[in-house]
């Protein structure tokens, strides 16, 4: 089992509660329409032009679908993967309850090709900050590069933080200097990498970067163009801060 696959239990949990989102779960928002991501979706739908009157939009880390049928619901022929089993099996309701036509399967980013020049657009929902090994990444990126049409777009948005952020409330975390939150785990033997920090077992949880330009390095050396971004500094609720770009695959 790899350490990114407990988001499974979070998704498992929201479809038995009857939950419609992460939002949701959070106790966030109970609207399905209104949510976390929405603004910066679309506002990268304003600032992108795509030449087909319905482009074709891959989401991963697509949740519970919120992302994929706004996509849906504004021209795109979607499809969503996720990890987490339950949470395509929610977004497969969610997409019903709608009457969309997204086609929803359980991919891991890492591991599972994503396809060949099929997309106009790829949307990481939250997702690569989830993926903490430097490897791991790359293998990411390269899947979502090699799916994408010529020229086509990535839009992102990720978590990153700067050096004042603490962890001293939350001592189950550990946050190294190469920007990996770290879990602790009473079950760390049956993940994929684990690390003793002060003699206690932690497991990857997040990839966030200290700084957002770290971000943009792997963006390039990807083979991406950064046609706009922003970082935006999170004051409440003690989040993460969050960057946000819009990409087009050059090479």
């Amino acid at each position: 089992m790899n350490y990114y696959d407990i988001h499974e239990n979070a998704y498992k949990e929201i479809k038995e509660k009857g939950y419609e989102s992460w939002d949701q779960y959070l106790g966030q928002s109970d609207n399905f329409d209104s949510f976390y991501l929405k603004d910066f979706i679309q506002e990268a739908l304003a600032k992108s032009a795509f030449l087909s009157k319905n482009p074709k939009a891959l989401e991963i880390g697509c949740g519970t679908g919120q992302v994929s049928c706004f996509l849906a619901e504004n021209g795109f022929v979607v499809e969503g993967v996720d990890v987490s089993i339950s949470a395509v099996e929610v977004a497969q309701e969610q997409a019903k309850k709608r009457n969309f036509d997204i086609s929803y399967r359980q991919a891991d980013v890492c591991n599972d090709s994503l396809g060949n020049l099929v997309y106009d657009l790829i949307v990481d929902a939250h997702c690569i900050h989830c993926i903490a090994m430097i490897e791991e990444r790359k293998s990411v990126f390269s899947n979502i590069h090699k799916a994408l049409k010529p020229e086509g777009y990535f839009w992102m948005e990720t978590m990153f933080d700067t050096d004042e952020r603490s962890y001293e409330d939350k001592p189950h975390f550990h946050w190294d200097k190469d920007g990996i939150l770290w879990l602790k785990s009473t079950n760390a033997s049956d993940f994929g990498i684990s690390k003793v920090i002060n003699g206690e077992d932690y497991i990857p949880h997040r990839r966030i970067y200290r700084d957002h330009k770290k971000i943009e390095k792997e963006l390039i050396e990807n083979g991406f163009e950064i046609v706009w971004s922003n970082s935006l500094e999170i004051t409440e609720n003690n989040d993460q801060d969050i960057y946000k770009s819009i990409c087009k695959k050059i090479k």
